[in-house]
This record gives C-alpha cells, structure tokens and sequence, in this order.
C-alpha cells in the first residue's frame, strides 16, 4: 500500500493532540472545550434546521 502523505499529517496530527491531552478521549475533550473558549470567533456558526418525519414528504419547514 502507498503512503499518503495528507493521511500521514492527519495521522500525526492526531497523535500530537492526543499526546498533549494525555492520551484519553476525556483529555482530549477537556482540550478541545478550552481552545473553544479561548477562540469563539473561529467556530462555525450552525442554525438547527427542522424537518418533518419522512412519511410526511421530507420536507424543510
């Protein structure tokens, strides 16, 4: 199998943040809550769509 080296950077990316939260998923999350808090500017703002159930045609409202 090739390397691919965007998967390569992603993967090392991965361990990085992972290394730099302790290793755990909780870590993790706990790092990811304070990067948000420090930076709310960069997060993506969503709107909640609504829709109806599929029986009744699938259709936004």
């Amino acid at each position: 199998m090739k390397s691919d080296p965007i998967v390569e950077e992603i993967r090392a990316s991965r361990r990085r943040l992972l290394r730099k939260a302790g290793g755990t998923l909780q870590g993790l999350a706990r790092e990811l809550r304070a990067w948000e808090a420090e930076h709310p500017e960069r997060l993506a703002k969503v709107r909640r769509r609504r829709w109806t159930r599929a029986g009744e045609g699938a259709v936004k409202r």
